[in-house]
């Protein structure tokens, strides 16, 4: 019983501290590109979708945690605490899996738009398929989820008729959502290597965006001991045990994705904050310039995204442009 107690605690220490972070480090991107730099982008919307989502989600896991995740199904005597058990640890993956695809979304686009005028076609296609492949497989684990049991509600409550699927099914479809995932952390933190060399910045800037952009090997990693501890996800015979450490590491995944892919976005808030604080001109989609090329451009998907920003954000350039 120690053993549980102490993993119980577990849970709750690391979803409330990552969550913790995750909501200051979120609340400082989103005043401060709305109140220093003077421009909000899809980004921002997606990551912020994606960090509101973890919090629901880490509220969802701490409900399960209080009737019962942690335990093994025998140990809880109330029959209300077990089903309001199952109920919150089953539904809680589902906005991890979509807080992880917005945020990494938002990394997406943030990738494309640091790029500028050094993206060229491949780098586009590339990145857009891969976000798109994470929206579909993210949505098929979702499905699975939900209607694993049909009615939903027969995963938690017995007394009404229902049927489930063949386990292996969930099983199947996490592990390869979950290893997608983690292949994508991988190749966001490898790809910058591609176009950071070309930016007209200097080289201290450079090395400080591959180290922030390398954070994704992090997160790979939080994905990779989830994938491994996926093997005990057709448990449903003892649902609240066998998912705990699952629900831990999908936490952990989650909001370190949030934390790691919004560092590299303060940078331009700080030398902007140093430089006074407020520098109404300075445009996000074209401070960073190719070295082959003197004149600022903006890259095909650049202008695409600034385009869509500006239609959201017409009293923002207004704003910017007075005198």
């Amino acid at each position: 019983m120690t053993d549980e107690t102490n993993y119980v605690a577990t849970v709750y220490a690391v979803s409330w501290a990552l969550g913790s972070l995750v909501i200051i480090i979120c609340t400082v991107r989103v005043f401060g590109r709305a109140f220093i730099m003077h421009q909000t982008g899809w980004d921002d919307f997606f990551m912020s979708f994606g960090a509101l989502s973890a919090i629901v989600c880490s509220a969802l896991v701490t409900t399960s945690v209080f009737y019962g995740l942690g335990r093994h199904k025998d140990d809880i005597k109330n029959p209300h605490d077990l089903s309001q058990a199952i109920k919150y640890t089953v539904i809680a993956p589902v906005l991890s899996i979509i807080s992880s695809s917005s945020s990494k979304i938002s990394i997406l686009i943030f990738l494309i738009r640091l790029m500028g005028i050094t993206a060229n076609r491949w780098h586009i296609y590339f990145l857009w398929g891969m976000g798109a492949l994470l929206v579909l497989l993210n949505i098929m684990a979702i499905v699975v989820i939900l209607r694993f049991c049909s009615p939903v509600a027969f995963q938690w409550d017995k007394s009404i008729d229902g049927t489930c699927i063949n386990p292996n099914i969930q099983l199947y479809s996490a592990a390869t959502q979950s290893a997608y995932n983690a292949l994508l952390d991988i190749i966001v933190a490898i790809f910058p290597a591609t176009f950071i060399t070309k930016l007209n910045t200097t080289r201290k800037m450079k090395v400080g965006l591959f180290v922030l952009m390398g954070g994704g090997f992090f997160a790979s990693a939080a994905t990779m001991v989830k994938v491994y501890l996926i093997k005990d996800l057709d448990k449903h015979g003892d649902i609240t045990w066998f998912w705990a450490p699952i629900a831990l590491w999908f936490t952990a995944e989650m909001d370190i994705v949030i934390i790691l892919g919004t560092m590299p976005t303060l940078w331009p808030m700080l030398n902007i904050y140093r430089r006074r604080g407020g520098n109404r001109g300075y445009d996000p989609y074209i401070h960073l310039e190719s070295s082959t090329n003197s004149k600022t451009k903006k890259g095909p998907m650049t202008r695409v995204l600034q385009g869509i920003d500006d239609m959201r954000t017409a009293q923002t350039i207004v704003d910017r442009d007075r005198p």
